[in-house]
């Protein structure tokens, strides 16, 4: 009797996700594939197929990972501040820290399409958790919920893009003019009108 016959399937799906997670570390995301992962965990492709719809639904539970990841740093460095503007530049801060930490991670989960239309259970814990960081600004900062809303929307977005071009050394005349000591300005500058 192998191993795999006497795992639950809940014992078997961890197991599979936390070697796709030592992979997506180590490698990337191009690195995840049903059939290493099976050969890794003891267990036939078909096994695999059995726990998990595809290697797409591995891809998303391990993004999940990721972004609970970044969620608990950016909580933890707002729990660190004493005004809305320095909580928004430690929000950026700490997703920086999270890109340069874990590259694989963050290049999987923000530039690696999986699917066209992720599943509600995938859409729903997504939106818990940016709902954990819209409350904590309304309770630390007073913020209205609208108010929290566009913050946490505009904020994604400014530092997303700058976090893309420092990462990937895309656009090297951004790179020359926009240092990494410059973040703090570059967020007042891109969410000056958001903040109170």
């Amino acid at each position: 009797m192998n191993n795999v016959q006497v795992m639950s399937r809940n014992e078997l799906r961890g197991k599979i996700l936390n070697l796709g997670w030592q992979k997506l570390q180590e490698q990337g995301g191009s690195a995840l594939r049903i059939r290493d992962l099976a050969k890794g965990c003891g267990c036939s492709i078909g096994t695999v197929y059995n726990v998990f719809e595809g290697i797409n639904e591995i891809v998303l539970r391990l993004n999940l990972r990721s972004l609970h990841m970044l969620s608990e740093m950016i909580m933890s460095a707002l729990e660190k501040t004493q005004d809305l503007r320095s909580g928004v530049r430690g929000m950026g801060t700490a997703y920086m820290e999270f890109a340069k930490t874990h590259p694989n991670q963050w290049t999987t989960l923000f530039e690696r399409e999986s699917v066209k239309v992720p599943p509600k259970w995938y859409l729903d814990d997504v939106n818990q958790m940016l709902n954990s960081v819209e409350q904590e600004l309304i309770k630390r900062f007073h913020l209205a919920q609208e108010s929290a809303i566009k913050l946490v929307g505009f904020f994604w977005a400014a530092i997303h893009g700058i976090t893309s071009i420092m990462l990937h050394k895309k656009t090297r005349i951004v790179e020359r003019i926009i240092k990494e000591e410059d973040l703090d300005r570059y967020i007042d500058h891109c969410l000056m009108g958001m903040i109170p």
